[in-house]
């Protein structure tokens, strides 16, 4: 069986997954040694459920040391950086090229990679990193204001507090895992955020998207028909997109 080992960045490691998907199945080891001591081993406890809902990885780990045994280790991807130019290729792409360079895949950018549940039924999901994207959280508010959305936040305290100045608490949605919230993300009718590990979920499930793609994130641009690039079109141009979504 093949074995699949990451250094655990978890838009990248979801990325991948469509590698995964068109070689083999097998198991997927996570590596902690990416986020250097800023994040826990919890963030990958957390992802775990969502790679283990894949039928084609039969088992997840994760720590600091993986185990010995033969292995695709996906934790360098040459392919990313073509020409010298970081971020030229989407890591979908580069994952691929870098992975499976003997065998005669291609990207066809509408296959789904990723399956979740379907059970929340909200109609307008949205992760809002400002570091990834060009919109303020004060402008996100006001392109939001009255819409039944919510907005994914992490474990990290500091994410929940920054948003409540701008943002209905109740607006503010804590996934028990990855897993929970793939499934917020599967059941609405449209994802709305920055380039970020939700994006790339979201991407996976071949959910509608709107994405604000900020400076130097240009290697998870939407490349397929149910995603697109909001970052250049004014605010009121955003609402319209997005009630045009919902009503779809």
């Amino acid at each position: 069986m093949v074995q699949y080992v990451h250094l655990g960045k978890i838009g990248d490691s979801v990325f991948s997954l469509y590698a995964v998907m068109k070689h083999a199945e097998g198991n997927y080891y996570l590596q902690d040694d990416h986020h250097q001591g800023r994040w826990t081993t919890d963030i990958l406890r957390d992802l775990a459920p969502l790679f283990e809902y894949q039928s084609y990885i039969h088992d997840v780990g994760f720590g600091f040391d993986p185990p010995e045994f033969d292995q695709h280790r996906f934790d360098f991807c040459p392919h990313m950086h073509d020409g010298g130019n970081p971020g030229s290729r989407h890591l979908v792409d580069a994952h691929l090229r870098t992975f499976l360079p003997h065998f005669a895949y291609t990207w066809d950018v509408d296959e789904k990679w990723l399956e979740a549940p379907r059970t929340k039924g909200v109609p307008i999901v949205c992760h809002l990193p400002v570091n990834r994207g060009e919109r303020s959280r004060e402008r996100w508010a006001n392109i939001l204001s009255g819409l039944p959305y919510i907005i994914l936040t992490s474990r990290s305290e500091w994410e929940s507090q920054a948003h409540r100045a701008f943002f209905d608490n109740h607006s503010l949605v804590r996934p028990d895992n990855f897993l929970d919230g793939a499934d917020y993300v599967n059941s609405s009718k449209v994802f709305v955020g920055n380039v970020s590990c939700w994006n790339a979920i979201a991407e996976g499930l071949k959910v509608r998207r709107l994405v604000d793609v900020g400076s130097g994130a240009h290697n998870a641009i939407p490349m397929d028909p149910s995603g697109c690039q909001i970052q250049s079109f004014d605010d009121q141009f955003v609402r319209e997109l997005i009630e045009e979504a919902i009503d779809a």
